[in-house]
């Protein structure tokens, strides 16, 4: 397979073949992460040396970094967890169940936020990379946009058949770009909700988008097997990449939208 990029970014994406990559050469060592019980799921934050832990013993471990020391312990209690998230600056950490109540914390005191109960699980729970907004959709219904400090709503996404089934936001929080389950790629604005462009071009649903470093493009990956760079303005199709083996399971782009090809 062989994964290609425009000139201005970066684009990384990860599918589920069974062959084994090529190796990382020269790996560096920064330490070895400890917390008091096995981790479920570890998430790093973006712009600050912070991580969070997810333990089997039911808590949320805010880690520092690189010495991976616990600054403290969040105890979520005997829920079912399906979503969990992190601010990119670390500030913030989300956390969705199977009775669709949603709760955000302040990783520096731990203290709740504020928490939301919807009418079922979360199927998107996803903070906008500038830490201003907090995306929650209960499986199969719209969106809501949330002010990610207070919890207030901001505006409500359309509704469309199948519902949203991945999200992202643009990194200056201006846009929001929508895998749909009637197969369409859209994007809002994420001020007003209101539907700027889509894109149609998808025979399955969108499994992942993800914006260009400068949002003027969206990436996204269907169960078509195929990655198709999208004009954010327009919603039409500018390229689309070669045909993968396997659907796309993650889909990222560098912080720097710095240039970069591989072959794998």
């Amino acid at each position: 397979m062989r994964r290609r990029c425009a000139a201005a970014f970066a684009l990384v994406v990860a599918s589920a073949c069974s062959h084994v990559a090529p190796p990382i050469t020269a790996p560096v060592d920064t330490g070895i992460l400890r917390v008091a019980s096995p981790v479920s799921s570890l998430l790093f934050a973006r712009t600050q040396p912070v991580a969070v832990a997810r333990t089997q013993d039911h808590k949320l471990r805010v880690l520092s970094l690189p010495d991976g020391k616990e600054l403290r312990a969040i105890d979520y209690g005997d829920r079912l967890v399906v979503a969990f998230d992190l601010s990119a600056d670390g500030a913030s950490v989300a956390l969705g169940d199977w009775s669709g109540l949603v709760s955000v914390w302040a990783t520096a005191t731990g203290q709740l936020r504020y928490e939301q109960k919807l009418q079922k699980y979360p199927g998107i729970l996803t903070f906008s990379p500038n830490g201003q907004r907090l995306a929650v959709a209960p499986q199969g219904d719209a969106v809501r946009i949330l002010d990610a400090a207070t919890g207030a709503a901001v505006t409500t996404l359309g509704s469309p058949v199948g519902g949203t089934l991945t999200l992202a936001f643009s990194r200056d929080g201006r846009w929001v770009a929508t895998g749909d389950g009637d197969t369409l790629v859209r994007i809002h604005e994420t001020a007003t909700g209101k539907e700027v462009a889509s894109n149609r071009e998808f025979l399955m649903v969108p499994l992942i988008v993800a914006f260009s470093a400068d949002g003027a493009s969206v990436f996204a990956a269907s169960g078509d097997k195929f990655v198709n760079i999208i004009d954010t303005a327009t919603g039409k199709t500018v390229r689309k990449l070669d045909r993968t083996t396997q659907p796309m399971q993650a889909l990222d782009v560098s912080p720097d939208g710095a240039p970069s090809r591989r072959s794998s």
